[in-house]
């Protein structure tokens, strides 16, 4: 009797971390019919379309380079990375606005970043995010990660259209994911350290 119950214990055991495994699926979640770029001024804006050195890699929620916003990606159906993206804090020659606290602040602009959404085979992005054509971007790192409000007539700082801020120059790896929630399928980016 006593072996039936080890028995029946260790099978327990055995089908619940199964099913905690499959929580977590090891599919790479990669939209066939797109591809996804990182650009600012570090890539030439619109030149990074079709330069592999911008263009995203599709991944798994168990990628070991999206753990630290695992939780946040949780109903990801599509999810990319990019890895060693620098941002620096000085030489555009130019100043891109953000709000902290309520006040308008200033970036140098070699400090932004926009997604950019193309049809597969294509040259011409279907969207730059964020814009009234790619829908509201939310950032999961806003302390590293500043985009602005989904709204063409903000009260204070840039609208839709603004150029979102990476908040401290540094090497980062660039996520961007759409996830499945209760209201919808919500777009969502945000910033990695490395």
């Amino acid at each position: 009797m006593k072996k039936f119950k080890v028995i029946a214990i260790v099978l327990t055991l055995v089908l619940a971390l199964g099913s905690l495994a499959a929580c977590t699926p090891d599919t790479i979640l990669e939209n066939t019919e797109k591809d996804y770029y990182v650009t600012g001024q570090f890539a030439g804006w619109g030149d990074a379309v079709g330069n592999d050195t911008y263009k995203m890699t599709p991944v798994s929620l168990k990628d070991a380079r999206v753990a630290a916003l695992k939780a946040d990606l949780k109903g990801a159906k599509y999810l990319y990375i990019l890895e060693n993206v620098t941002i620096t804090a000085e030489g555009a020659g130019w100043a891109a606005q953000y709000v902290e606290n309520g006040a308008v602040k200033e970036a140098d602009g070699n400090q932004t970043m926009k997604w950019l959404q193309v049809s597969k085979g294509q040259e011409a992005p279907d969207w730059w995010a964020q814009s009234p054509e790619s829908g509201e971007i939310v950032s999961l790192t806003p302390d590293l990660l500043w985009i602005p409000g989904f709204t063409e007539t903000p009260e204070v700082g840039p609208d839709w259209n603004g150029n979102p801020v990476v908040l401290k120059a540094g090497t980062y790896t660039v996520v961007f994911a759409i996830v499945e929630k209760e209201e919808g399928l919500v777009k969502v980016a945000g910033l990695i350290a490395e």
